[in-house]
Formats: C-alpha cells, sequence, structure tokens
C-alpha cells in the first residue's frame, strides 16, 4: 500500500514540481489555463499502489478546466515537422534514462543492506560522491 503523501502547492512550484505520490489536490483559489493544468497533473502521476488521484475543489474551476483544455487542445497553428524534430529528440533522451538510471543505483551497490537508510547517507557523505549522485539524479528529474 502507498503512504499517502500531504503537500500544500503554491504557484511557484507548479511547474517542475513532481511528487508522484501525491493522491489529493486541494484547490482553494482561482487557476486558469496552463496553471491549472499543471495544478490537476501533480495528482495525476503513476505511483505503485495508487490507482488515482482525488482533486477538491473549494473554489469552482470546473469551467476554467475546460476553457485549459479547449485553449490547449486547439492547436491550429500547430507545426508538424517542429512537433516530429521534438518527438525525435524526446525519444533520443529517453532512451538514455535506463543507462542513466542504473549509473545513478551504481552508486549504492556498496550497501548491502538496501532498508539501511544509515548506509546510504554514510555512502553519500563525501562530497565528490554526493556530487555524483545529485548530477545523475538532476538528469533524471530533468528528463
Amino acid at each position: 500500500m502507498a503512504k499517502i503523501l500531504n503537500i500544500i502547492v503554491v504557484d511557484k512550484l507548479l511547474t517542475g514540481f513532481d511528487a508522484p505520490r501525491n493522491t489529493i489536490l486541494y484547490l482553494d483559489k482561482q487557476l486558469k489555463e496552463h496553471s491549472l493544468l499543471q495544478a490537476i497533473a501533480r495528482v495525476n502521476r503513476v505511483f505503485e499502489g495508487k490507482d488515482f488521484g482525488y482533486i477538491i475543489d473549494y473554489y469552482g474551476n470546473l469551467s476554467n478546466l475546460d476553457d485549459a483544455l479547449t485553449t490547449y487542445s486547439g492547436m491550429e497553428e500547430f507545426d508538424d515537422e517542429e512537433f516530429i524534430r521534438n518527438i525525435n529528440q524526446c525519444k533520443d533522451e529517453v532512451d538514455k534514462l535506463s543507462q542513466r538510471h542504473s549509473q545513478l543505483w551504481d552508486i549504492f551497490k556498496t550497501i548491502s543492506n538496501k532498508l539501511d537508510l544509515e548506509s546510504y547517507e554514510r555512502l553519500l557523505r563525501p562530497k565528490d560522491i554526493r556530487d555524483q549522485f545529485y548530477e545523475g539524479y538532476r538528469y533524471l528529474c530533468a528528463h
């Protein structure tokens, strides 16, 4: 069973913020367009043991959601060639993710008891190892 994660998100954390465990989103102010879609996406992440997310809307953003979906689904100015280029670039990055993920976990291969959190802390004490971990982790988070 997945642990439920409660997070209070403000505008500045909506983009680039990912917490797949997040199950419930409380909306208590008006959100529109991109901000509303980003907020809703916070509970729409896949996580083991999580089948769906809940959105508790105290403000009444349903009509704003319809507008946002209409705005971002109507792509009259869409450039097919640019889209294909972007998809190919994304595919190239996705192809690298498995190897990068393995490289990141290789940092911890010397830890025999994978449930011992202190072992991870001790391993990451030296700055060079910590920097190596951060570099790999930042790459995975950015892609």
